[in-house]
């Protein structure tokens, strides 16, 4: 079987996609139905390095206009609780999220009085820690240094822990980085972000059956999940299972057409390793479309003569 050296570090660090552009808004309303104003919206998308904020007005209401299209996830603080959203925008849209925290963090009438787990697991001085991370986001190492401050007070603090395994991850400390992720899922097996996480420094680690295995766990309860799937389909493409690999990047694609993954060129190299030279050929094209600037752009090309030279009458 044909192998067509596919250079994936290339596609997928230090690259800037230059998408279409939507809106998130909303309103924030507290546990008792009052708009709450002056609450900070973290605004994340996700598979970038892109971090966006937005304040809510005296209405409670908030808005973020010219957001690149593709998938976001939303957090506020609230009585030292993350709370998230999955959003998605889509070009020429504006998406509205409300965080209503009657819903979202309901009062326990029954047991309202008592002190949670959470909060003795979290005291003050590790939210604070980690309240300045996030103020301190733009510099990695500051970030960091308080991200760790936060676990050395709260040693299962779960979101500082996915944090500071995200930073270990852009430092290619990838080791680090996974232990870290997984400490944050001993802790809470139903953090998602976490779990993702872990499956794309799995590849980076080149341990693909894992990276595999998380991943399908992911899609298992989140089965739109643009980045799990992408993830999926590149361990299963590294392990050589075309086939299987094929649906994984044909979701990432519906589901996040600007996937930082680039699933339609993977898609382009799996037919092509295949021999299916129409559907390589008409995968090139279109990735080459979406990303006129991408490199290596010479090399696709060439390819694409290649293929097209093959299907020419002779």
């Amino acid at each position: 079987m044909r192998r067509v050296q596919v250079i994936f570090l290339v596609l997928s660090v230090g690259v800037r996609v230059y998408a279409q552009t939507g809106s998130i808004n909303g309103q924030i309303i507290d546990r008792d139905g009052k708009p709450l104003a002056g609450v900070t919206i973290s605004i994340v998308r996700v598979g970038y390095n892109q971090h966006f904020e937005a304040r809510s007005d005296s209405d409670g209401r908030y808005r973020h206009i010219g957001l690149p299209a593709g998938r976001y996830e939303l957090t506020i603080s609230r009585d030292g609780k993350s709370v998230k959203l999955d959003a998605r925008v889509r070009f020429d849209n504006s998406s509205s999220m409300d965080f209503d925290l009657r819903q979202l963090m309901p009062y326990d009438r029954e047991q309202r009085h008592r002190v949670t787990a959470t909060a003795l697991t979290v005291p003050r001085k590790a939210q604070e820690e980690y309240q300045k991370a996030y103020n301190a986001r733009d510099n990695l190492e500051k970030t960091k240094q308080h991200l760790e401050r936060a676990i050395q007070i709260a040693p299962d603090f779960e979101d500082a822990l996915n944090d500071l395994g995200t930073i270990y991850h852009r430092k290619h400390q990838y080791a680090e980085a996974a232990d870290l992720f997984e400490r944050a899922l001993k802790i809470n097996p139903d953090l998602v972000t976490a779990r993702v996480n872990l499956g794309g420094t799995l590849i980076a680690l080149k341990d693909y059956e894992r990276a595999l295995a998380e991943n399908l766990r992911v899609l298992a309860v989140r089965p739109d999940d643009a980045l799990a799937h992408g993830q999926a389909g590149v361990a299963l493409y590294d392990l050589r299972r075309y086939e299987d690999a094929i649906p994984h990047f044909q979701q990432a694609k519906q589901f996040d057409h600007d996937s930082g993954l680039f699933p339609g060129f993977f898609l382009a190299a799996i037919y092509d390793i295949l021999g299916k030279n129409d559907a390589a050929i008409a995968e090139y094209e279109e990735f080459l479309k979406s990303h006129p600037a991408h490199q290596p752009r010479a090399e696709i090309e060439a390819r694409l003569r290649l293929l097209k030279s093959r299907n020419s009458p002779h």
